[in-house]
């Protein structure tokens, strides 16, 4: 069971590992199948709105506050915001 305030969005890697828009914190959170929180995605956000995982574990959050902002994280965490419109 994933306890965490204000979910909103979520996203499946194929090895069962998921992503999970934590919108009370402004996080997001990578947790194992069972539901154990592995690590934080990623920096703080302004407003994280929605999360996709690529097939090599790249995880990508849209961060509506900035503007629809897109930042892609890598598997080894580092961030980088994608251009957008």
């Amino acid at each position: 069971v994933v306890e965490t305030g204000e979910p909103r969005g979520l996203a499946v890697a194929a090895d069962g590992t998921f992503a999970l828009v934590e919108a009370g914190s402004k996080r997001v959170g990578r947790f194992d199948p069972a539901g154990r929180r592995l690590a934080r995605v990623g920096p703080s956000f302004s407003d994280p709105y929605d999360v996709a995982i690529d097939d090599d574990g790249t995880t990508y959050v849209v961060d509506t506050a900035a503007a629809g902002r897109i930042v892609r994280v890598t598997a080894d965490g580092r961030a980088q915001t994608i251009p957008t419109g």
